[in-house]
């Protein structure tokens, strides 16, 4: 891979082999670069222009690079059923939460250049009637948020100080990592036909996206 990063990098006017490895760490670190992120919009730029590179790259390091050109965004997924992240039974849901919302801000038109806006408190209202379930308190809901936010599910707005409201993005990847074959097994598990054990191991396989 040096001898394709240095190829790479000579035909490209550009970038230095540096900025290669700069933008190859943010995908690992992030899963997911966005075009209209200030911070990720040059590892993105570098990432669609040298595509091949950085396909051949994450093959060998067994993840699937997906790029949404109409979207503006690009990322990496699991392959061959390799898990990366082990979700407790609370994240799984408020993930699949996340997609409900999604999906209904798509139906009603309400996007924001690919993107969905809610707010923590919507979020929760919305996971307590689904699943019948307690919310989680203010400082797990933030490490929960940390966490989507880190794999590029959200992107935190503005927050309510006084009522401790956070506004949130619901950035499109949550349809790779929470596909369909996940809402189908959200409403088997509402329904009560379908127990979801305490950890959830979120793959490739199970659905061609639902990975993180």
């Amino acid at each position: 891979m040096l001898s394709d990063l240095k190829k790479a990098a000579d035909k490209s006017e550009l970038y230095e082999p540096e900025d290669f490895q700069r933008a190859a760490g943010e995908l690992l670190a992030r899963q997911f670069l966005y075009a209209d992120h200030p911070r990720q919009r040059g590892h993105y730029l570098l990432v669609t222009r040298e595509l091949e590179y950085f396909r051949k790259l994450f093959e060998a390091l067994n993840w699937v690079l997906r790029h949404d050109p109409d979207l503006l965004y690009v990322g990496i997924l699991p392959r061959d059923g390799e898990a990366s992240l082990r979700l407790k039974h609370e994240e799984a849901l408020l993930l699949l939460t996340l997609r409900l919302l999604y999906e209904e801000a798509l139906e009603r038109y309400d996007m924001d250049q690919g993107s969905a806006w809610t707010d923590t408190e919507t979020w929760l209202m919305r996971y307590e009637v689904l699943t019948r379930r307690e919310r989680p308190n203010l400082s797990r809901l933030r490490e929960i948020v940390a966490l989507f936010a880190r794999h590029g599910i959200v992107q935190r707005g503005e927050e309510d100080g006084e009522a401790r409201i956070l506004r949130l993005k619901i950035r499109p990847a949550v349809r790779l990592v929470a596909g369909d074959a996940w809402l189908s097994r959200l409403e088997a598990f509402l329904d009560g036909d379908e127990a979801m054990p305490e950890d959830e191991l979120l793959t490739h396989d199970d659905v061609e996206e639902t990975a993180l």
